[in-house]
């Protein structure tokens, strides 16, 4: 649903846990200026999905971090969930 969104260039979802219930988040590359609004991308994704399936945060990012391997290119999908967690502690602190 994201990735469907306009101005989306790409997007990974990670689990994480938040208030003692594992939701997800996602990280999303944009492709348009001006970026969609974070809010505006959990809406659409609440509109057209199980409200437990959508993310709960969605964070905007210039790249994902990466790792090359004999398949090709991998997503380091345990950076995005502990960049995360750093943020959702980051939101606690506030």
């Amino acid at each position: 649903v994201l990735k469907q969104q306009p101005g989306i260039a790409d997007a990974q979802v990670v689990a994480v846990d938040i208030g003692g219930t594992p939701r997800a988040v996602a990280f999303v590359i944009v492709d348009d200026d001006p970026a969609p609004a974070p809010e505006s991308l959990i809406q659409a994704c609440t509109s057209a999905m199980a409200s437990f399936k959508a993310p709960a945060r969605v964070w905007l990012m210039d790249e994902f971090p990466v790792t090359p391997s004999a398949n090709g290119v991998k997503v380091q999908r345990n950076k995005l969930r502990d960049r995360a967690l750093a943020l959702l502690a980051g939101e606690a602190d506030q």
